[in-house]
């Protein structure tokens, strides 16, 4: 029950829901820019603070997190299309609960749509979904 468990957990949860939907970046993996007339989307786990929240011999301990997937879509993408990906990314994780590692499990909450803005012929929306993941130590 690791970080890297937790990473691995919500990668594999995208790329099952998610699909060929559009290209995928993988956080410390290479990756070449497509062509600018082709959206892709960029998934990022955050984990945060962890606190202990029970007490005994068999203490267990809280991460609360961020999942964040930035969606870039073509300045010429009509928004219904941007917006539907974002609408879609937030029902992968809203609300959702899945396991990880060996004994744990990740909670998510609501997700929130952040529009960030136009860059190099680029319009990008962040889907940012907050989670909590517990651990038995």
């Amino acid at each position: 029950m690791s970080y890297l468990d937790e990473r691995r957990a919500f990668e594999v949860r995208f790329s099952t829901q998610w699909g060929a939907t559009t290209l995928i970046r993988w956080e410390g993996v290479p990756f070449k820019m497509p062509d600018p007339s082709i959206a892709w989307v960029a998934l990022y786990v955050r984990p945060g603070a962890a606190n202990r929240i029970t007490i005994g011999p068999n203490p267990r301990v809280r991460v609360n997190g961020r999942v964040i997937v930035q969606v870039f879509t073509p300045e010429a993408t009509s928004l219904s299309v941007t917006y539907g990906y974002a609408d879609t990314i937030a029902d992968i994780f809203r609300e959702a609960e899945f396991s990880y590692g060996n004994s744990g499990l990740i909670r998510c909450r609501q997700p929130e749509v952040a529009v960030i803005g136009m860059d190099s012929g680029w319009l990008q929306k962040n889907v940012v979904c907050p989670y909590i993941r517990d651990k038995q130590l």
